[in-house]
Parts: structure tokens; C-alpha cells; sequence
């Protein structure tokens, strides 16, 4: 994430919600033990099919769906 590379009104289709929501059920990038917003929002905008997102949308959206990072399972060392 660079600051001013994120658009903040960027609003996602439905299917571009749920490549979010997609990811977050994959395994998390290699050494990070779990998810975070960050991490989402990283991997997100690195997509071509996906437009760049600020962490705070993917906050939002994770929260619209009632998912909470900190209840995620972590990965196997």
C-alpha cells in the first residue's frame, strides 16, 4: 500500500466482494500466520481483475459479513 495509490470511494460488484470474501478462506501469504485487513487489502489490489482497495474497505466489507479477523484460524507454522 502507497498512500495516494487508493481510490476511498472505490464501491465493489458483488462478484469482486466475493473474491474478497474468497481469499479470505485460502491460506494467508507465505509468513503471515493468518489473515489481516492489511494483507487482504495487499492482495487485493495486486489482482488484475480487481480494482485497488483501501484497508478500510476491506474492513467494512469483512464487517458487513460479520467476519472477524481475530477469530480466523491460524496456519501451521
Amino acid at each position: 500500500y502507497k498512500a495516494g495509490e487508493v481510490d476511498y470511494t472505490t464501491v465493489l460488484t458483488t462478484e469482486q466482494s466475493q473474491t474478497v470474501l474468497g481469499l479470505f478462506t485460502s491460506p494467508p501469504p507465505p509468513g503471515n500466520p493468518r489473515w489481516t485487513v492489511r494483507s487482504l487489502a495487499l492482495v487485493v489490489s495486486e489482482r488484475d481483475d480487481m480494482p485497488p482497495v483501501s484497508r478500510e474497505l476491506v474492513r467494512r466489507l469483512l464487517k458487513e459479513h460479520g467476519i472477524d479477523l481475530r477469530d480466523a484460524p491460524v496456519a501451521a507454522p
